[in-house]
């Protein structure tokens, strides 16, 4: 769901996805969430939520484009509520991070967990983005024997 909250009193924009739930073999629904907001001081922060994958992944790179032409060309992507994300999730960061910097800015990526930090860390990808790491005493992601 994508969610732009500039100033008070303007409706927000809401953007969503929702995988079928046969489409996922544990039978539940994969939802993922964007919420823009962009706070009286500050960068424009994009909330993003659930998981990213080939399901929903479009939808995130078209709200994070839509966040960054029309609220500028910085922008944080805070990542701690993702709990999976898999090829197509980077490609469409990567493809958000591109049209930052054809727009003359950056994209950071804020408190991805641990799981999605190792992610990028083994793509390379790491390099890619300005990261906020999460806190240290953060617990680990679950992984699939959680």
């Amino acid at each position: 769901m994508l969610e732009s909250r500039v100033e008070k009193g303007e409706p927000p924009m809401h953007w969503s996805t929702h995988r079928s739930p046969g489409a996922q073999p544990s039978g539940r629904p994969s939802p993922m969430r964007l919420t823009v907001e962009r706070p009286a001081s500050g960068p424009v922060v994009a909330f993003v939520s659930g998981e990213l994958d080939i399901a929903t992944t479009s939808d995130l790179a078209f709200g994070l484009v839509q966040a960054l032409d029309q609220h500028g060309p910085r922008l944080i992507v805070d990542l701690s509520a993702v709990v999976f994300c898999d090829a197509p999730g980077l490609s469409a960061l990567v493809h958000a991070a591109n049209h930052a910097e054809r727009l003359g800015g950056r994209l950071t990526l804020r408190q991805p967990n641990r799981l999605l930090t190792r992610i990028l860390r083994l793509t390379g990808l790491d390099g890619r983005f300005h990261l906020i790491a999460p806190a240290p005493d953060a617990p680990p992601a679950p992984g699939p024997e959680a």
